[in-house]
């Protein structure tokens, strides 16, 4: 028998974030913790690795059960962890607490596979690889567009809308696709963690946690090509626009719009109505154009831009949108009118 006294703050949060990548799906060991000298849960292809040695031996446990158990507890409460004969007890504040063990063998990740530091800001890493995340589909039959891709910056896309940031300075031996999931449970803030890459996986190592997940498989498409050439550039009111599209797009009851630049007014109008009260008129500055765009995929690209004006850059004949966001770029795929 091994008991362990252990405040409850001390576990609660990390085995919370341990049972979020649990994925059933895959087996029944990966709806379990694996408590060692560290704690791991996952799936086939993402772990989730902290690095706190509980001093309880080597087993693995329910992690829906370990967390409902340890929930129960008051942060500040002093937990007994108490470790015999198949099972874990839990013991404080009145509360008792008996989880069967699992009897079978957690399988670790290969800790021989070898990584490159990627050469980026942590933080910056983060917030872009997370604000490229929006325009990716991971329920797309396609595996290489249900992740961001690292190329000359980060990429995501579904065919239909795309967000590219840009940044020359990010060097990776390959141009690796990332999981959705891995990007999901990457922290909002961390000031000193670092990202590795392998040949088919990525790290992220805050010192205290890790996180490493297979990369996806496949060639991801060049979105320079979807870039408009000779484009004309045009600037509007970011919220005027957001209200006009979502104005035509539910009174139009469709979401394919026609959108028109013409002596300085911008004309919005529904393509399956055409009734004045399915249109909206904005003002913008720049030369006269036409195309015909998807109100949710525009709306969508807007919202994940902060700054007052948005700039607009497209053909004057029926091309994609190309919105410009300082170092990032959303491309709003044609519809043909």
């Amino acid at each position: 028998m091994t008991e362990r006294k252990i405040i409850c703050s001390r576990i609660k949060e990390n085995i919370k974030m341990l049972l979020s990548v649990c994925n059933k799906k895959h087996g029944e060991i990966y709806q379990c913790i694996y408590v060692g000298k560290f704690m791991i849960a996952g799936s086939r292809y993402l772990t989730v690795k902290i690095n706190d040695d509980l001093g309880l031996g080597e087993f693995c446990i329910d992690a829906s059960r370990l967390s409902s158990a340890v929930s129960s507890f008051p942060k500040d409460c002093e937990i007994s962890f108490i470790l015999s004969d198949g099972f874990l007890e839990l013991k404080g504040k009145g509360r008792k607490y008996k989880i069967s063990l699992i009897n079978s063998m957690y399988p670790l990740r290969d800790e021989r596979e070898e990584y490159e530091d990627i050469n980026a800001n942590s933080q910056f890493f983060i917030n872009s690889i997370k604000k490229a995340s929006y325009a990716v589909n991971v329920n797309d039959a396609r595996p290489y567009l249900q992740g961001v891709c690292i190329d000359g910056g980060f990429v995501g896309t579904d065919g239909y809308k795309t967000c590219f940031i840009s940044d020359e300075d990010i060097e990776t031996i390959s141009k690796p696709i990332v999981p959705l999931d891995f990007i999901k449970i990457l922290p909002v803030v961390c000031d000193n963690g670092k990202f590795k890459l392998s040949n088919r996986s990525i790290k992220f190592d805050s010192g205290n946690i890790e996180i490493t997940s297979n990369l996806i498989d496949g060639i991801f498409p060049d979105i320079r090509r979807a870039i408009p050439k000779n484009e004309i550039d045009i600037s509007v009111n970011r919220i005027d626009l957001i209200e006009a599209v979502s104005t035509c797009r539910n009174v139009g009851l469709s979401d394919i719009l026609s959108i028109t630049g013409e002596n300085g007014s911008l004309l919005i109008k529904s393509e399956k109505i055409q009734k004045d009260s399915a249109s909206a008129s904005i003002e913008y500055h720049g030369e006269d154009f036409r195309t015909g765009f998807n109100a949710i995929y525009l709306v969508s690209a807007l919202k994940s831009i902060e700054s007052t004006e948005v700039k607009i850059k497209v053909n004057k004949d029926n091309s994609h949108l190309l919105l410009i966001d300082n170092e990032t770029i959303h491309i709003i795929t044609k519809v043909f009118l």
